[in-house]
């Protein structure tokens, strides 16, 4: 019998398919399986032929599933179980099985969903992460009150052990005062499913503390009561607090006042501990420069900035400084005359600082910086980076009292200065260097081994180079954040060595497309893996400035 095209394209389907498929007779006995299939479950074809579908499932699920097989085979909704691998235990699929009435064959689809089970593991670990990591007292225990978990703010705040906690009841933390608000809050889980109010406990001294404690009711996907939550914060400052106000109420109205600020400061720097950070990042994200603004200038060009943290202890620095004229002063005995001897060329300065540290430390870093580089270009005038570089390093060292302290924080920093008009760019660096294609050659200039600020020692002027742009050039300024970020599969660095192996293959290519390709290679590299530091990556492409012609 020929074979038809319908019968090839449905063997093609079947065979190359990722789905594993298997058909089986309508006793559930496997006729044929595809390589997806017997691959999953470690067996060989030959070994699966006439055993049935059923025996294939785990056994603590295949008695409900063969139950509800023929309701399975009329709804064709999926199921989700474990299945038994030959070799490695259990596999978790989804599958669903259909009719095919005119054969009188059941037809079966499976997809793994180990992939998803890893998504909602990493997604578990976080959320463990969080209420490990609360201030908050946080404990779970049945619907009993039997204590199943504490996290180590609740061992503190209780003073016991984590495993003492484990199978006491909640109870345990009751005063007689507490015990009598009992009925009030299991009235209200039953009612609400939860309860918010303060209440007085005690800790395993018998020390009397003041808790706002919120519990609620844990459900399963029945419905049905499983266990409780409760969160609990130690409120017995602010509890003393109000005592105070309350004594000091009897005696004058200005002591009372000032026991109302006393309580007013302490939920002020309890509210302003908890947006702290939210604040540095307001201030970073007002000091940087605007990319509509560094676009203006350096049209083609990309930003690639990621910070580790909300705030970061890298950044990128930007300004762009007038054409202004240049005198010479002549002293002739008495009286001192300014001739005016040329112009100053308008200059673009751009730089990519990598200051100490990340997270908050790190952009109170960035800040004093930020404000040293602005006051030093934009205040003072100075725009040769090297002497930029050498009144910044003065600043902090002056700034962190580093001449009589052990404060060794600082910062590496490459910048540019170009000067379109004179077609040239300067650059200076302090450890971090310049990476810069030009003329179908790739060049590497060196920051001077030397940091911005740190330890006292015996200074090395900073080195100074120029190059001409007159011709097409493409350079990059960037922190070691790329570089030293560990990879999902590798769990190595991505090292120096390979991120200038990306630059020189992609140095050619039109700059947003440099951009996506920066940004997916790391997506890729990262996956996974936490990232390990603050990074940033600037990217320019300068197109020579054409002479301006005259019509004689």
């Amino acid at each position: 019998m020929e074979t038809t095209d319908a019968q090839i394209n449905f063997e093609n389907f079947f065979n190359k398919n990722t789905n594993g498929f298997c058909i089986l007779n309508l006793q559930g006995l496997i006729l044929h399986s595809n390589p997806a299939f017997h691959q999953k479950l470690g067996f060989h074809p030959e070994e699966l032929k006439q055993k049935s579908f059923l025996q294939l499932i785990h056994p603590q699920e295949a008695t409900l599933v063969q139950k509800r097989f023929v309701q399975f085979i009329q709804n064709g909704q999926s199921n989700k179980n474990r299945f038994q691998h030959k070799e490695e235990g259990t596999i978790n699929l989804e599958w669903n099985v259909s009719l095919q009435k005119e054969e009188k064959l059941l037809f079966v689809t499976t997809r793994h969903l180990d992939d998803k089970y890893r998504d909602i593991e990493e997604r578990s670990r976080i959320y463990v992460n969080i209420i490990e990591n609360n201030w908050d007292a946080i404990i779970f225990s049945d619907i009993g009150g039997k204590i199943l978990f504490a996290n180590d703010s609740a061992s503190k705040m209780y003073c016991y052990d984590r495993n003492e906690l484990i199978g006491k009841n909640i109870e345990t933390f009751n005063t007689t005062e507490a015990s009598e608000k009992a009925k009030e809050i299991v009235s209200s889980l039953k009612q609400f499913g939860g309860w918010s109010g303060e209440v007085v406990h005690q800790r395993k001294d018998e020390t009397v503390i003041y808790v706002h404690l919120t519990i609620s009711m844990l459900f399963n996907n029945a419905s049905h009561p499983i266990g409780l939550v409760s969160n609990s914060k130690d409120i017995t400052k602010i509890k003393e607090v109000e005592q105070q106000l309350i004594i000091a109420k009897n005696k004058t109205e200005e002591a009372n006042l000032k026991l109302s600020e006393e309580k007013d400061k302490v939920q002020r720097a309890h509210q302003n501990m908890q947006a702290s950070i939210n604040y540095a990042k307001y201030i970073q994200d007002a000091m940087l420069p605007k990319e509509s603004e560094i676009k203006r200038y350096l049209p083609e060009s990309f930003i690639l900035f990621r910070p580790r943290d909300i705030v970061s202890g890298d950044f990128y620095w930007f300004t762009f400084t007038e054409a202004k004229p240049v005198y010479t002063e002549y002293s002739d005995f008495e009286q001192k005359t300014k001739v005016l001897t040329g112009f100053d060329n308008e200059k673009i300065l751009l730089a990519a600082v990598d200051c100490t540290g990340h997270g908050v430390p790190g952009a109170f870093m960035s800040v004093m910086a930020n404000t040293y580089l602005n006051e030093i270009v934009i205040t003072e005038g100075i725009t040769e980076p090297h002497l930029i570089l050498s009144r910044l390093h003065k600043r902090i060292r002056v700034a962190l009292n580093q001449e009589s302290t052990d404060n060794k924080d600082g910062m590496d920093i490459s910048l540019v200065v170009i000067d379109r008009e004179a077609n040239k760019m300067c650059y200076a660096g302090a450890k971090n260097p310049l990476y810069l294609y030009q003329d179908g050659q790739f060049k590497v200039f060196p920051g001077t081994p030397r940091n911005i600020g740190g330890p006292a020692m015996t200074p090395i002027p900073f080195e100074y180079h120029v190059v001409n742009i007159n011709q097409p050039t493409t350079f990059y300024l960037f922190s070691d954040g790329y570089q030293d970020q560990f990879g999902e599969t590798t769990g190595r660095k991505f090292l120096k060595k390979h991120f200038r192996e990306m630059i020189q293959e992609v140095c050619t290519l039109p700059i947003t497309e440099q951009q996506t390709i920066f940004e997916n290679r790391l997506a890729k590299w990262q996956g996974t893996e936490p990232q390990t530091d603050d990074i940033l990556v600037v990217g320019v492409h300068l197109a020579p400035t054409l002479p301006e012609t005259t019509n004689e």
